[in-house]
């Protein structure tokens, strides 16, 4: 009996812990990170949050940071084009306004989480970082 639950509990320690973590998401610092009444929090967003807060935010400022050529290929209406590989790209991203609100994307998630990691250590205050990529974009 006392074996029991003593893997039971130990079961426990190993499982729940599991369970609340993101692991699309955990330790990335723009993860819901700031909120004020102008804005909501920071983060990775799902596309149809993105679309909506982009909508609701006329001052946002939209970047894909992919290539120059995924840029040509296909983009959404309105973005700019900050190539996260270039060297410039620090230099490129502190030209933008800390105190606007930030859309970031780039083909499946992985470069805009770096780049909003980047942004929030410049004080940027308020990044949004497509979930997915525009891979999952409804064009």
């Amino acid at each position: 009996m006392a074996r029991t639950v003593a893997f039971i509990f130990i079961s426990f320690l190993f499982v729940f812990p599991a369970c609340s973590q993101d692991s699309g998401s955990a330790g990335k610092p723009n993860q819901a990170v700031t909120s004020n009444s102008k804005y909501p929090a920071s983060g990775i967003i799902d596309a149809a949050t993105f679309k909506a807060r982009l909508e609701e935010m006329p001052d946002a400022i939209l970047v894909d940071i992919r290539t120059p050529q995924e840029f040509n290929a296909r983009h959404m209406e309105g973005a700019k084009n900050i190539d996260f590989y270039e060297r410039s790209f620090n230099d490129a991203i502190s030209k933008l306004p800390r105190d606007k609100p930030i859309f970031i994307y780039c083909h499946s998630g992985n470069r805009s989480g770096q780049a909003g990691q980047r942004m929030a250590s410049m004080g940027f205050q308020h990044v949004y970082d497509l979930k997915g990529g525009i891979s999952r974009w409804p064009f």
